[in-house]
């Protein structure tokens, strides 16, 4: 999901569907996969932003007990990383860089 706006109808969509229960889901599971040929915006929005942005907007309609979050990738990440100039493989690789 690219934008705030069609996280929160996505949230609005799941409350509406499931008005009766506040934690309906059992789990969010995160899916990025674009790197290669993209710029580095383009990147860190579809895999990284993104993925937060939705996490943060469904993690209280989460079960207590037992929900989870489950975030993918791809080997895509690492092939992109690994394609990048010196200050962008550190960007990207160095613990504390962002």
């Amino acid at each position: 999901m690219e934008s705030d706006q069609s996280v929160a109808a996505a949230v609005r969509h799941v409350v509406r569907k499931y008005d009766r229960d506040k934690h309906p889901l059992h789990a969010i599971c995160n899916n990025a996969g674009i790197g290669i040929g993209e710029s580095i915006a383009a990147t860190l929005n579809a895999n990284f932003y993104s993925q937060k942005r939705v996490a943060e907007a469904f993690i209280p309609l989460l079960d207590r007990t037992s929900g989870r979050v489950c975030n993918i990738a791809s080997a895509a990440g690492p092939v992109f990383v690994s394609r990048l100039e010196p200050r962008g493989r550190h960007l990207f690789t160095k613990a504390g860089a962002l």
